[in-house]
């Protein structure tokens, strides 16, 4: 009553409200004799706020009353708090905090625990120092790093804890060319792979650079320029982007246009002649005096000018000069490897400009010829 004597009748409405670290509204039970209890089971510890209202705050309660949860404190577990995923080229920070029954900082604790990120070596020991350690993690090859815990000091505390880190690929530092058929004949067509990774040898999948090609093989047909797109992922394959035409060893060359020195090559390319379609004919002496014989060369080529190396046609001669002297048809050999010369196989007797041509005996599209050979009289 207003002089603090206990109202034993009982029968007021009692109202218990408990914030701050916990939150609850416990049964409160009449004891009949102005006596009222209430009682409720921390979660998490710190500090609580009573509060108590009688007959619906007709009459104000006890000034807040503080409490602190049972076993607040004590460190029962070591725990990997969720960490922010990041990007293999840029350090993370990890946190191990070591907590009381009720989840909160166990703020006396302080020891070593290892954090392991499935590597032999470890990813590191983390020094708890007021019940929280931190531990930087960077330079990742994997995507996903699962961390784990083992307890050095063995204090028997619950160290269970694993939590997944994401680390994405870094920026593209490096690309690759590779694919193209090695050997190739000329003219025939290649596909090409470009593959872009990060400085750690990572896919790098976020690129969307675009790219040039260039070759060593001036008569090369290439890709277009290319910007690459997120469904890449840092891969792209041209299907038959690639032909070479010149025999010897070739490469191909990728280049990002925005940082030249993001490149890379396919070198060592050997590239080998196709099959004939044509005929050079040379070597015939011009001018040349009319009845003076003359050497003459044949190479057959194929669409890109190198000689046909495994030409085996057969090859017969014709002049404009109706009084030349020509070699007889002649059959290539393996070893010839595509050219035959003829030792003083012409003799040209008609003054003026003639020619020389030789032609597959068994394709006449297969042909070459010598032309604007000055031919000039003997002596009398």
């Amino acid at each position: 009553d207003v002089n603090g004597n206990a109202l034993t009748a009982g029968g007021a409405t009692v109202v218990v409200t408990v914030t701050g670290s916990n939150s609850a509204t416990p049964t409160v039970t009449d004891e009949g004799d102005g006596t009222y209890t209430a009682s409720y089971t921390p979660t998490s510890s710190g500090t609580d706020n009573v509060a108590i209202t009688l007959d619906a705050g007709a009459i104000s309660g006890s000034p807040f009353v503080s409490t602190v949860g049972a076993g607040a404190g004590v460190a029962v577990a070591y725990v990997i708090l969720d960490p922010t995923d990041g990007t293999v080229d840029a350090a993370i920070t990890v946190t191990v905090q070591a907590q009381d029954q009720f989840g909160s900082v166990a703020t006396a604790e302080q020891r070593d625990v290892l954090v392991t990120d499935g590597s032999a070596t470890g990813a590191g020991l983390v020094d708890i120092v007021n019940g929280v350690g931190t531990l930087e993690l960077g330079d990742q090859v994997l995507e996903t790093v699962n961390l784990s815990l083992s307890d050095t000091e063995g204090t028997g505390l619950d160290v269970s804890s694993t939590q997944d880190v994401i680390f994405a690929p870094g920026a593209a530092a490096t690309l690759t060319v590779v694919g193209i058929t090695d050997p190739v004949v000329a003219g025939s067509s290649s596909n090409v792979t470009v593959t872009v990774f990060d400085q750690l040898g990572n896919l790098a999948t976020g690129y969307t650079g675009t790219i040039t090609f260039s070759s060593s093989d001036g008569q090369a047909t290439l890709p277009a320029q290319y910007t690459f797109i997120g469904g890449d992922a840092g891969v792209h394959t041209f299907a038959g982007g690639v032909t070479l035409g010149t025999v010897g060893e070739q490469s191909v060359t990728a280049t990002d246009t925005g940082n030249g020195s993001l490149a890379g090559s396919q070198a060592a390319i050997t590239v080998t002649p196709a099959v004939a379609v044509m005929l050079d004919v040379t070597g015939v002496t011009d001018p040349v005096v009319a009845g003076v014989a003359s050497d003459v060369t044949v190479r057959a080529r194929d669409a890109f000018g190198n000689v046909a190396t495994s030409y085996t046609g057969t090859i017969t001669f014709s002049s404009s000069d109706g009084q030349a002297t020509l070699p007889a048809s002649y059959a290539f050999a393996g070893a010839d490897a595509g050219v035959q010369t003829f030792a003083n196989g012409v003799t040209l007797g008609t003054v003026g400009e003639q020619s020389v041509t030789a032609t597959d005996t068994g394709d006449g599209s297969i042909t070459g010829s010598q032309t604007d050979i000055t031919v000039t009289s003997a002596v009398a």
